[in-house]
């Protein structure tokens, strides 16, 4: 219960150092959304030994990418705001979380391509695997910068400073 004030105060000062002309990043829902994201993960992972024809195969990757997609275009969304906070407070070397974003969005696009495209199914569902690690990787790398803004981590001397978001 400690833990929970503690980092919900530290949340609080990061945001109220935003708050001048930026909007503050909503850490939390971001971290929701990671969250999010590992789940339909981690279920595409465990579908994949039952994608045993075409037409399975095509109906997983379809109902992934509808859950999928959404979460990393708001995410990608989001993003911009927490690296504009971050450049704010003197920590630029932290703000990537757009860049990775993007890269996210990049690597479900080219799954979406290569994923059923062959004619042999352990190539797919291969395809697959490597695309649940990659993503899985991605979402490990923000969901520890978005801890880093939640926890103040190594930022307390940009907020002590006056750092705050501005344009």
């Amino acid at each position: 219960m400690f833990e929970r004030i503690l980092i919900g105060s530290f949340a609080g000062l990061l945001l109220a150092s935003c708050a001048d002309e930026t909007p503050a990043p909503d850490v939390a829902a971001f971290r929701q959304l990671n969250e999010q994201l590992v789940a339909a993960v981690d279920t595409h992972q465990t579908n994949i030994p039952g994608m045993t024809d075409m037409a399975a195969c095509t109906a997983e990757r379809d109902r992934y990418e509808a859950d999928v997609r959404p979460i990393v275009d708001r995410m990608r969304d989001m993003s911009a705001g927490m690296d504009d906070c971050m450049i704010a407070m003197g920590r630029d070397n932290m703000a990537d979380m757009q860049k990775t974003c993007g890269g996210m969005k990049d690597e479900l696009t080219t799954h979406m391509g290569a994923a059923c495209a062959s004619n042999d199914l352990a190539q797919d569902r291969a395809e697959s695997e490597r695309h649940c690690n990659a993503m899985r990787q991605t979402a490990q790398q923000e969901m520890g910068r978005a801890d880093n803004m939640m926890q103040g981590g190594g930022m307390m001397s940009g907020m002590m400073s006056g750092g705050t978001c501005h344009d």
